[in-house]
């Protein structure tokens, strides 16, 4: 098998889909012209660790040698926070790392992509409003309001959250419906919501309600 690595004149690539196998990676890269991929060799929003078999193994390194694709590379779990204090998240964290620098052992994949994750304790998380409350059913839209200002005011690792939280609501509920739909079921009862959405489409200075 040739040698991996970057070859002269830089590498141009992107993430490719592996669904139906991890041998349709490399073909679906050479088909857009690309020298370089990534892929996931898992699903990269569960904790499942699917265990590789040798010939899955053996058909995505025939398939690599022969798509002329020059380097890949795998991006690891959303999931892996290695750097949170939390015991549980951080031993879930490891193994799911060290899960996935087995599989890319086994493809052959020489370099994994991955996010260190984010640091966040209890006073933080208490402080941007990252903590369960009970409110009873009037006060439910009050409160949800409070705690976004609140996380719209706060640090960049606040706004990350608020978008990884939005986003996996988005994920869930945009197959069940459809994904304006889901937009719209998120927004509905916020009339600033709409007024960004419009100045955006308009491309003008926004006006809030709750500014007036």
């Amino acid at each position: 098998m040739r040698e991996r690595g970057a070859r002269a004149g830089g590498l141009l690539g992107a993430h490719v889909s592996v669904q139906g196998g991890m041998a349709k990676g490399p073909a679906r890269g050479a088909a857009i012209g690309a020298t370089a991929i990534q892929v996931f060799t898992k699903t990269p929003n569960q904790w499942r660790e699917p265990t590789l078999a040798r010939e899955t193994c053996g058909e995505f390194r025939r398939a690599w040698e022969r798509s002329g694709i020059t380097t890949i590379v795998a991006h690891d779990s959303y999931l892996i926070n290695l750097a949170t204090p939390d015991p549980m998240l951080a031993e879930r964290s490891r193994a799911s790392f060290v899960a996935e620098l087995t599989r890319c052992t086994a493809l052959g994949i020489p370099w994994v992509v991955s996010h260190p994750g984010n640091f966040i304790d209890g006073r933080e998380a208490e402080r941007i409003g990252l903590v369960t409350m009970c409110v009873s059913p009037d006060e439910v839209l009050p409160k949800a309001l409070d705690v976004a200002d609140r996380l719209a005011r706060g640090s960049q690792l606040a706004v990350r959250w608020t978008k990884r939280a939005l986003n996996n609501w988005l994920r869930q509920a945009g197959p069940i419906f459809d994904q304006s739909l889901a937009l719209e079921m998120l927004s509905f009862s916020y009339p600033d919501v709409h007024e960004g959405v419009r100045a955006i489409r308009e491309k003008r200075t926004p006006v809030f309600p709750s500014t007036k």
